[in-house]
């Protein structure tokens, strides 16, 4: 289990928990099926996910306690989500940001990071924070740099056969950043 999120807020935006209902379930469901939005995670043309079926996987990640679903919103208006998992076992984290395209390009996913990697940080003991973008998201690539994150190597993911004709393969990077890193960053530029 991992310590509860509740909210956090930044000089823009507010990040909060989302809630299994169908305000929350209807957005998501909106993002994922943007193939804008999906297409560098692998689904071209979006996933096509029910609000109900979203519901209930965040039911499940509740009652799993090792990851946090999160609305990323601004002017309490929904303009992405985000994702934090996290591995008792290895002691790392893992992050994912995704905005609407509209909000894309305004530094709203490197503010969004931070505020995760502080959280993840100071709630949890994990040694460092993992994310995967996709090779071509120089956008996501910036964010992880501009952060902090290692580059460590090159991966490649492909979905099961049965998903194949509507998913791509994946080709990311895995990128961490430490918390040794992000800790000696943090005491050389305080806030």
């Amino acid at each position: 289990m991992i310590k509860r999120f509740y909210r956090i807020k930044t000089s823009r935006l507010s990040v909060r928990k989302m809630k299994p209902c169908s305000a929350d379930a209807d957005f998501i469901s909106s993002l994922w099926q943007n193939g804008d939005v999906m297409k560098f995670v692998g689904f071209p043309e979006g996933i096509k996910e029910s609000p109900e079926n979203i519901i209930r996987i965040t039911k499940e990640r509740i009652k799993k306690g090792t990851e946090h679903h999160l609305i990323i919103e601004r002017k309490g208006k929904s303009i992405g989500e985000a994702l934090i998992r996290y591995d008792k076992k290895d002691k790392f984290a893992e992050t994912d940001v995704k905005l609407l395209p509209k909000y894309q390009g305004r530094g709203y996913g490197i503010e969004v990071k931070r505020v995760l990697l502080m959280w993840i940080f100071k709630n949890t003991d994990a040694r460092g924070v993992k994310a995967t973008p996709n090779v071509k998201n120089i956008a996501s690539i910036m964010m992880q740099e501009g952060v902090g994150g290692k580059r460590i190597k090159r991966i490649r993911y492909e979905f099961p056969k049965n998903m194949s004709s509507f998913t791509i393969p994946v080709e990311s990077y895995l990128y961490i950043v430490y918390r040794r890193n992000w800790e000696k960053q943090k005491n050389q530029n305080p806030p």
